[in-house]
């Protein structure tokens, strides 16, 4: 064998070395990449269930705010109209 031949051997090695490594790291990437995708949609549902039901308690407390609004100005009305004072609260 001639130190050509033993050059070329060695460059083949490397090469094969290199596209190996080359592909277990596109292959790495990958399963990372769809890991992190599921866990992306993971996180979006728990999110969304999160933001539905802070929605649902700002609906709540939006009726309770109106509600105690609508009994200050019935009171305030038959104050009105009945001369009553005012409490001190």
């Amino acid at each position: 064998m001639t130190p050509i031949d033993m050059m070329i051997t060695i460059i083949d090695l490397i090469l094969i070395i290199a596209i190996v490594v080359f592909a277990a790291y596109v292959a790495l990437m990958v399963g990372i990449s769809i890991r992190a995708r599921k866990e992306y949609k993971q996180f979006q549902k728990e999110n969304e269930l999160k933001m539905a039901e802070f929605r649902h308690r700002q609906k709540e407390m939006m009726k309770k705010w109106e509600e105690r609004s609508e009994l200050r100005k019935m009171k305030r009305d038959a104050h009105k109209q009945f001369g009553w004072k005012e409490e001190n609260k």
